[in-house]
């Protein structure tokens, strides 16, 4: 998986099919059948500021598809670089799922974290709420 910072990570035809994905996995959520696609991975959610719903939305859609969720509390500290911070969380976590309040401190992270990163939202865009809009305009168009 690569990252996921803004919708044109991907292409059209990419969308489609990350699109197809989530309509097979709204089907096994309502059949209590989720894969386990992300068994054994281990997934960070580090939440600046506010962020109740997407929060909690990713942390039930990891666990029900097997990863294990760790939260990172509070916001980057005044001691460690911006910079640094992706280094270390690498060691750590096989993905990470940020809501950071700037765009560029989330590009500084995911450069440096070198495994996927998913921008939970910042400053500059939403791409998780925008592929949610696509859906709803697929689902009633």
């Amino acid at each position: 998986m690569k990252n996921f910072l803004e919708i044109t990570d991907f292409t059209t035809d990419e969308l489609t099919q990350i699109l197809n994905r989530a309509d097979q996995l709204h089907q096994y959520w309502h059949n209590n059948a989720m894969p386990q696609t992300l068994k054994n991975q281990k997934i960070a959610l580090w939440f600046w500021g506010n962020g109740f719903r997407n929060r909690i939305a990713f942390e039930i859609g990891a666990r029900a598809m097997g990863a294990d969720v760790s939260f990172i509390p509070g916001e980057p500290g005044v001691h460690k670089p911006i910079q640094d911070i992706g280094y270390y969380l690498r060691n750590w976590f096989s993905m990470l799922v940020i809501r950071a309040r700037k765009y560029e401190e989330l590009i500084a992270i995911a450069k440096d974290a070198s495994i996927p990163t998913i921008n939970a939202r910042t400053d500059y865009n939403h791409p998780c709420e925008i592929l949610g809009d696509l859906q709803y305009v697929r689902k009633t168009r």
